[in-house]
């Protein structure tokens, strides 16, 4: 399989949490380190995309870690849309493979399998992530970075929602038949949105709930 790159967005208000939840701390590490810890495993390029009136990264300093990127976006408080912009235009391979930042509990086996299918899927495909039912889930999937340019003009027309990209280009979405067989209670789709959320998760996590 090609190299492919990673992206952790990792720019939202956390308005409902009340606090940048990139930062908040779950066992030993942080959420965001714990994310892309998941990710690294998969590509030899990550990157981190924030707005630049975040706080600052410790980001680690040894080991493959020291590769991990900044990236910051250039359509700030645009959500996670813009987020994909920036980090689609810094990737240093074709694709990119994508989690928000509050996924630490994403599945390797349904990481493993996003990245599969990119050699499995017609050439002019764009967009691989997964649904389950009528729920899509578009920030766990691969993005090709030939998107960029068109994110930029959908931003710059005030278009935000990343779902309506997917209908413009040709997209694959994974069922649930289909990722169920190395996920088979969701648990990669267990974010934090709320500090009960968190907590919940926290517990899970020193528990060892995570494969």
């Amino acid at each position: 399989m090609d190299a492919i790159s990673g992206l952790v967005l990792a720019g939202g208000k956390s308005q409902r949490m009340g606090t940048d939840k990139a930062l908040l701390p779950l066992g030993a590490e942080t959420v965001l380190h714990a994310t892309a810890n998941r990710l690294a495993a998969h590509v030899d390029d990550l990157l981190i995309v924030r707005r630049s009136d975040q706080p600052s990264l410790d980001l680690p300093r040894d080991g493959a870690a020291r590769d991990w990127r900044i990236v910051y976006d250039l359509h700030p408080g645009d959500g996670p849309l813009a987020g994909l912009e920036a980090g689609l235009r810094a990737c240093r391979h074709p694709w990119a493979l994508v989690t928000p930042v509050d996924a630490p509990f994403v599945r390797k086996g349904l990481l493993s399998l996003l990245c599969a299918q990119i050699a499995t899927v017609e050439p002019r495909t764009r967009v691989i992530t997964v649904e389950h039912g009528d729920q899509t889930y578009p920030l766990f999937g691969v993005y090709h970075r030939v998107l960029a340019e068109r994110i930029g003009e959908m931003l710059e027309a005030g278009e935000r929602r990343v779902i309506d990209l997917l209908a413009r280009v040709p997209t694959v979405k994974l069922s649930r038949e289909v990722w169920g067989a190395v996920d088979p209670d969701g648990t990669s789709f267990s974010m934090m949105n709320r500090r009960e959320e968190y907590e919940v998760l926290c517990d899970r996590w020193e528990r060892g709930e995570v494969l």
